[in-house]
């Protein structure tokens, strides 16, 4: 009697141990999938902040050039039609509306 009863024994032992293996084998493979989101999430953040800091950079350059007084007098004369003193402005017309002129 004790060897049978030893015997199962030895089984259930067996089986609380495998069936102990495979709930650590799914927790972990749970675990290592989490770990990959995780990770590939990571990886479009860091791409993003890496784009987010070079637009940032070219606008700044920008800035640094829409603050230039070349720039803010060529919008001043091209948009807003003003000229420096003495200066006289000539506006020669499209040749569209020279022929329409000419009939």
């Amino acid at each position: 009697m004790k060897s049978r009863r030893g015997k199962r024994r030895f089984k259930i032992r067996h089986l609380l141990v495998i069936i102990l293996i495979v709930f650590l084998v799914i927790t972990l493979g749970k675990q290592q999938a989490k770990i990959n989101e995780i990770k590939r999430k990571q990886a479009i953040v860091e791409k993003d902040i890496r784009e987010a800091l070079l637009q940032q950079e070219k606008l700044k350059e920008q800035i640094k050039l829409l603050n230039t007084d070349e720039y803010i007098e060529k919008i001043a004369r091209e948009e807003l039609g003003l000229i420096k003193p003495g200066e006289i402005i000539y506006k020669i017309g499209s040749k569209e509306s020279e022929m329409k002129h000419e009939f």
